[in-house]
C-alpha cells in the first residue's frame, strides 16, 4: 500500500511542477507580450520568480509562428491548456518539447539524464501573422528530479521506520483480537462426554466471535440434549428389559427346584416365560424400530392411500380381535395421502391399541377420517376412557414415558408405542394432535397432506364426533411439535 501511495504521490508532485512551470512561463510572457522593444526582453527574467532555474533566450528574428497541431507527437504536441485564476486560457500557443540530450548515445545514464530538459517556446510580438520574437524557456529537469528523489528517499526511511515501529502495536492487537480465539480452541479442546455442559462465554470480544461463540453454545447444547436423550433411552431400555429378565430367571429356578414333579407349576412357569419373552421379543422390535429410524435407515415405500378404506379395514379387524369394546365409524370421507400403507397402519393401530388399554370394557372407540381444512386430512381415534392427566399430556409421546406406572403394569406395554406413532406420522410431513379430559377419554388425530383426487365423493357418517365420547369444549390440549393448537369439533 505505501509503494502504490508513493508512486501517487511521484505523480502529484511532477505534474504540480509541470503546472507550476507553464504558470509561470507564461504569465511572465503574457506580461510583455506585443512588445518590440529590446529593454523589454530585460524585463522577463525579473516576471520569473525562479528565474536562475530556467534558461531564457529570446530571439528576434523574422519567422513565420507554426502553431501545434493536434496529431503532432507527444514531445510537440500541446497536451493541456492551462488557465489562471481568473479563468483566461493561458499559453495555450506554446510549443513544448523534450530536447535530445547532447550527450552520445552509449554514454552513461547519469550524463545523459543531465541534460534532461523541458523547453517551452512563446511569440512574443508579431504583425500581420509574421513573428519578430520568440522566447525560448528551457527547464532543466535534472535538478528537480534529484531533488525529488532525495526527498522521496527520505520519505521512505521515514515510512520505514514508521512500519518498524508500528510492529509492537501491531502484534499487540493481533493478540488481543487472537486472544478471544485461542481462549474459544482451549475450551473445545477440554470438551468431552463428561463436559457436555461447559459454554463458551466471551466478555468484551467483537460482535463476530460473540455471534461464533453463541453458534458453538447452540450446538453444544443440542450435543449435550442428544447425549443425554441417548443416555436416558439406554437406562430406560435396561430398566425394562431387566423386568422380563428378573421373571424369566425366577421362573426358571422354580422349574429347576419343583417343576419337574409339579404338573401345575411346570405349565405356570412354561405360561409365564411365553409370556415374557413375548414381551421382550416386542420391546426390542420396537426399540430396533426406533434405532432404524434414528439412524434414518427405514425406507418409506409412498404410494396413494384412501384413508377411508385404511379405516373400515383397521375397524373391521380390531373388532375380530377385540370383543370387549364397541368399535363405531364416526365419518369416511372419501380423501387421500400419499403414504407407506404398513406403516401409517401401524401407527393408527398403535393409537387404537392405546385406547383400548385405558377404556374399561364395554367402552366405545370412534374411528373416522374427514376432509379437515384447507390441504390437510384428519384421521380420529376417540375413546371413552378414563383420559391422561393435564400435567401427562405434554409428555406422552416421550421414550419409555407412562402417565400412570401402576395402571402401566396392569394393562401391559412398553411406553414405546406412542413414540414409534409420532415418529411414523412426522415421516409422512403430518403431526399427531391430542385432546383428552380425566372422565371422559381421549381423542388423538393424525393429520397429513391431503392428496386431491377429483371425483370420490364424500360417504355418509354414522356417528358424529362431536357426540362421540369426549366433551366439544373444556378438554385438555397438547402442543406436539409442529402439533397446531385445536378443539374438539
Amino acid at each position: 500500500m505505501f509503494l502504490s501511495l508513493n508512486v501517487l504521490l511521484l505523480v502529484l508532485v511532477a505534474a504540480a511542477y509541470f503546472l507550476h512551470v507553464e504558470n509561470q512561463a507564461g504569465q511572465a510572457v503574457l506580461s510583455i507580450r506585443g512588445e518590440t522593444r529590446p529593454e523589454a526582453r530585460l524585463l522577463l527574467p525579473e516576471l520569473l520568480s525562479d528565474a536562475h532555474a530556467y534558461e531564457i533566450t529570446i530571439d528576434a528574428y523574422r519567422e513565420t509562428w507554426k502553431a501545434p497541431e493536434p496529431d503532432d507527437d507527444l514531445a510537440n504536441s500541446t497536451l493541456l491548456t492551462f488557465f489562471r485564476l481568473d479563468g483566461l486560457a493561458l499559453a495555450a500557443e506554446a510549443q513544448r518539447t523534450f530536447p535530445p540530450s547532447g550527450k552520445p548515445v552509449g554514454a552513461p545514464f547519469s550524463e545523459r539524464a543531465a541534460d534532461l530538459a523541458y523547453r517551452l517556446r512563446y511569440p512574443l510580438a508579431e504583425v500581420d501573422g509574421v513573428v519578430y520574437t520568440v522566447v525560448t524557456v528551457t527547464v532543466p529537469l535534472f535538478p528537480p528530479l534529484v531533488r525529488l528523489g532525495a526527498a522521496f528517499s527520505v520519505l521512505l526511511f521515514f515510512e520505514f521506520l514508521l512500519l518498524l515501529g508500528g510492529i509492537p502495536a501491531g502484534a499487540r492487537s493481533a493478540r488481543r483480537v487472537l486472544r478471544p480465539i485461542d481462549e474459544m480452541a482451549r475450551i473445545t479442546r477440554n470438551i468431552n462426554a463428561s463436559r457436555l455442559d461447559t459454554r463458551l462465554n466471551l466478555k468484551g470480544s467483537q460482535n463476530e466471535l460473540k455471534d461464533l461463540a453463541g453458534t458453538i453454545n447452540e450446538m453444544l447444547e443440542r450435543i449435550d440434549t442428544a447425549y443425554r436423550s441417548q443416555i436416558r433411552f439406554v437406562s430406560d431400555a435396561s430398566h425394562e428389559l431387566r423386568t422380563p429378565i428378573a421373571v424369566i430367571q425366577g421362573y426358571a429356578n422354580l422349574l429347576d427346584r419343583w417343576g419337574k414333579n409339579d404338573p401345575q407349576t411346570l405349565q405356570e412357569s412354561i405360561a409365564a416365560l411365553k409370556s415374557e419373552s413375548e414381551s421382550m421379543k416386542e420391546l426390542v422390535e420396537k426399540l430396533l424400530f426406533l434405532a432404524r429410524g434414528d439412524n434414518n435407515t427405514l425406507t418409506l415405500h409412498l404410494e396413494p392411500l384412501p384413508l377411508d378404506r385404511l379405516v373400515r379395514e383397521i375397524a373391521r379387524e380390531t373388532a375380530m380381535i377385540d370383543p370387549n369394546h364397541t368399535f363405531r365409524i364416526a365419518r369416511e370421507d372419501a380423501v387421500a395421502v400419499t403414504a407407506d400403507a404398513q406403516l401409517l397402519k401401524q401407527a393408527v393401530r398403535i393409537l387404537i391399541d392405546n385406547s383400548i388399554k385405558y377404556t374399561p370394557p364395554g367402552g366405545e372407540i370412534t374411528i373416522g377420517c374427514t376432509g379437515g381444512t384447507g390441504n390437510e386430512v384428519r384421521l380420529s381415534v376417540q375413546d371413552s376412557g378414563a383420559g391422561i392427566p393435564a400435567g401427562d399430556v405434554p409428555y406422552i409421546f416421550d421414550r419409555f414415558y407412562r402417565a400412570d406406572s401402576s395402571r402401566t403394569r396392569k394393562t401391559g406395554g412398553t411406553g414405546l408405542g406412542l413414540s414409534i406413532a409420532k415418529w411414523i406420522v412426522e415421516r409422512h410431513n403430518g403431526r399427531i394432535e391430542v385432546l383428552s379430559r380425566e372422565g371422559y377419554g381421549t381423542r388423538m388425530s393424525v393429520v397429513l397432506p391431503r392428496l386431491e383426487t377429483p371425483g370420490r365423493p364424500t360417504r355418509g357418517n354414522a356417528v358424529s364426533p362431536d357426540t362421540a365420547g369426549a366433551p366439544a369444549t373444556g378438554g385438555t390440549q397438547v402442543r406436539e411439535h409442529p402439533v397446531p393448537r385445536d378443539l374438539l369439533h
